[in-house]
């Protein structure tokens, strides 16, 4: 298993990664899973938004995805105010 520390430290590798916000029509679907490069991935998503930075942010490392989907349902943190940021720009 991968800790926290782990995965910060390699952002930017190859995975596989999973968007767990809102759906976003004609962009990005809940619960889409991609594979390859971290940043690269994330740039190409959230160049056809306006709020960049919260799409980057619920884009997930599988690994990670049981603790952040559960940080979401508990809210009161960065994923859940993503979430919500984005679910009322719609």
């Amino acid at each position: 298993m991968i800790n926290k520390k782990q995965s910060k430290d390699t952002a930017g590798e190859s995975g596989i990664f999973v968007y767990i916000g809102p759906s976003i029509r004609g962009v990005v679907q809940n619960g889409s899973i991609f594979r390859g490069a971290e940043d690269e991935i994330k740039d190409k998503i959230a160049a056809k938004v306006e709020d960049k930075e919260h799409v980057k942010r619920l884009i997930i490392r599988d690994v990670d995805l049981a603790a952040a989907k559960a940080k979401l349902k508990k809210g009161g943190n960065s994923l859940s105010v993503a979430y919500h940021a984005l679910l009322s720009a719609k």
